[in-house]
């Protein structure tokens, strides 16, 4: 899912199986996809993942070049 999500200008999806990677996720790449495995993950757990990745924010840290590096390599080979 995330593979074929990232295909698309404007999207960076990732994969997370608990809460410590959903908040590196939105926080350090400014992901705006979570994909969770199915058969990795339980229903619960899968709730708690994405209760808390809504309310998290990407703001301007050490990661912010990166993501701004993220988007201009996108702007050049996705249209």
């Amino acid at each position: 899912m995330a593979m074929t999500a990232n295909k698309f200008k404007g999207i960076r999806a990732g994969v997370c199986h608990d809460i410590f990677s959903a908040e590196r996720l939105k926080l350090s790449n400014d992901g705006n996809v979570i994909c969770m495995g199915e058969r990795v993950i339980g229903t619960e757990l899968a709730k708690r993942i994405l209760e808390k990745w809504l309310v998290l924010e990407f703001v301007d840290c050490a990661s912010t070049s990166k993501v701004e590096a993220i988007k201009e390599i996108e702007g050049e080979n996705l249209k």
